[in-house]
């Protein structure tokens, strides 16, 4: 039996996207462009890599982390900044763009165990 706390908790989690794009480090953001689309929806953007100059819509919060293999060099700057988005902006989307995606199902492990688990969905994006 599932108790009622548990599946409140589970209403809670905050869907997550991970978008695979090379392109995003000549500045051509496929989670900016769905943001747009999506206006009335708070959204955290995590790019890996990318040009540096792009600018975020209104309600929408843009993170840049380096370029590098998320799942690896650069897995705890990933975890510092994952935890910042869910504790103080708590979004209603959270999308990870990566530039880098020869790791991506570890990548997705890593997103999906410990205590994001706990506070993230990860679903299939309509772009991959």
């Amino acid at each position: 039996m599932i108790s009622r706390t548990s599946s409140i908790q589970r209403a809670r989690k905050i869907p997550l996207w991970v978008l695979a794009n090379p392109g995003l480090i000549h500045g051509a953001s496929q989670a900016l462009a769905l943001a747009t689309y999506h206006q009335a929806q708070r959204w955290s953007i995590l790019l890996e890599g990318g040009p540096g100059t792009l600018q975020a819509p209104a309600g929408v919060t843009l993170h840049q982390l380096a370029a590098q293999c998320v799942c690896c060099q650069g897995a705890l700057p990933l975890r510092v900044t994952l935890a910042r988005i869910i504790r103080l902006e708590q979004p209603q989307r959270i999308v990870l763009e990566l530039t880098h995606t020869e790791h991506l199902s570890r990548t997705i492990e890593l997103l999906q165990s410990g205590s994001f688990g706990e506070h993230l969905r990860y679903e299939i994006s309509p772009l991959i």
